[in-house]
């Protein structure tokens, strides 16, 4: 797992603890109570406090965080959101076949979404690789982080039994925010994969 996913899922991660903390303030309810009396009681030990801040701020947020990005991975798949299962990669190996007739028996053998991820990261030129990862890093970043809010938002308010109009809005637009954003990184991952397959020489560059 590479620093970028790291980066991403512990972001994430800490994206629901804030809103998840920010709900039981907002409520100044008995849970947000309990929680201020535990870091002000004399007789806690410091050791134990700092353990648990440890877990709870270094190893929560990746632990959270990597469960949300599955969970979002399923939903992009389901949706054909995912590069994956995008309906352009799904019929590469047909555009291909047509295009390869002599290697139509090989290539029957072998699955599309596997034959698209060997050609267009063999042959795609690195600029395109690199915008690429970016924007699905992107789309990923923003889709996690909508449900890092609402997931948040939802602990927050079933464990204070009780909620804030204005956290509430504010929790709302941006989760709204972050959506939209998900929506036209991936639309702009989709298309260029969609030109790429259409416009690259695939005869050429595999001779």
């Amino acid at each position: 797992m590479d620093s970028v996913i790291l980066s991403r899922i512990a972001m994430v991660g800490w994206l629901f603890l804030a809103v998840f903390v920010g709900s039981l303030w907002s409520t100044d309810s008995a849970a947000w109570q309990k929680l201020l009396g535990f870091l002000h009681e004399k007789d806690s030990s410091a050791l134990v406090i700092g353990v648990l801040g440890a877990l709870v701020g270094i190893a929560a947020p990746p632990a959270l965080g990597f469960l949300l990005e599955r969970v979002v991975t399923l939903v992009l798949i389901t949706t054909n959101r995912s590069m994956t299962v995008y309906p352009e990669v799904k019929n590469f190996k047909e555009s291909l076949a047509r295009k390869l007739p002599e290697n139509r028996d090989m290539l029957q053998n072998l699955a599309a979404e596997s034959l698209f991820h060997v050609y267009f990261y063999t042959y795609a030129h690195d600029n395109l690789l690199n915008w690429s990862r970016r924007r699905l890093a992107q789309a990923y970043a923003s889709a996690t982080g909508v449900l890092a809010v609402l997931a948040g938002l939802a602990c927050g308010i079933i464990t204070s039994r009780s909620f804030d109009w204005g956290f509430l809005l504010l929790c709302l637009v941006l989760a709204a925010v972050l959506l939209n954003d998900a929506r036209l990184q991936s639309n702009a991952h989709q298309g260029a994969i969609r030109a790429w397959i259409q416009t690259a020489d695939l005869t050429r560059n595999a001779q």
